[in-house]
């Protein structure tokens, strides 16, 4: 089924989110409470579904969940993919920006700011030194579009993926 679906359609279908782990079980109860989820299942359930490949957002409650993201690329090439995340609170995350797309598979970096103290960190410029010449004005939208009313944020989103198509 899956390579007929190919034939007849020439869009490409990616999940942009999944977590993988291997220990623990997730905080959050919408998601799926087992101990392990891993790539091979991940995989059986992408092809059941026609699902060409899935951005890999590693979870926090399994420490390891990043090795695990990065196996994932490496075992399937051209399935995966992964948004990371650095410790925006911590200083060595600053010399780890620049290079952070050269690692194989990573797409970029994602963050919620869904409560504090992160929220308070887009008002009170904690997270400026983030903008820097690694990810040229990346942060600059991302940090803009946080501070926005909520019913903004789609005007803003829509006008910086225009200006920053690589973002």
């Amino acid at each position: 089924m899956r390579e007929k679906m190919k034939d007849e359609c020439a869009m490409q279908i990616v999940d942009a989110q999944i977590h993988l782990w291997a220990t623990g079980l997730p905080s959050n109860l919408s998601h799926r409470q087992v101990t392990a989820f891993t790539a091979a299942e991940a995989i059986g359930l992408m092809d059941e579904g026609g699902v060409d490949a899935a951005v890999i957002h590693p979870p926090g409650w399994d420490p390891n969940s990043t090795d695990l993201a990065f196996a994932a690329v490496r075992d399937y090439p051209g399935r995966f993919a992964i948004m990371g995340a650095l410790p925006l609170d911590r200083a060595e995350s600053r010399t780890r920006i620049a290079g952070w797309r050269d690692q194989p598979g990573r797409l970029g970096l994602r963050y919620g700011f869904l409560g504090d103290p992160a929220r308070r960190w887009l008002h009170e410029g904690a997270l400026d030194f983030k903008r820097s010449d690694a990810l040229p004005g990346c942060f600059d939208h991302i940090i803009r579009a946080a501070r926005e009313p909520e019913e903004a944020v789609l005007v803003l989103v829509r006008r910086v993926a225009a200006q920053v198509p690589t973002l």
